[in-house]
């Protein structure tokens, strides 16, 4: 059985958006998408805590540009 791994699809200054495909049991993939929100502190990218998850890419595009 393969690992799923997240992987990151879009990158800016404050956000990170990342996909995992995960395979269905009758054939098919199922794609997740996370958010994650960054702030600038000293001149580096600090993680914060949150994270915001989506089942569809639209809404979590959006978010990104929003961001």
């Amino acid at each position: 059985m393969t690992a799923l791994r997240w992987v990151r699809i879009r990158e800016g200054a404050r956000a990170e958006l990342w996909k995992l495909d995960k395979p269905l049991p009758g054939g098919g993939v199922a794609t997740f998408y996370r958010g994650r929100l960054f702030e600038q502190k000293g001149g580096e990218r600090v993680k914060r805590d949150e994270e915001v998850k989506f089942t569809e890419a639209e809404p979590a595009l959006a978010w990104f540009e929003r961001q």
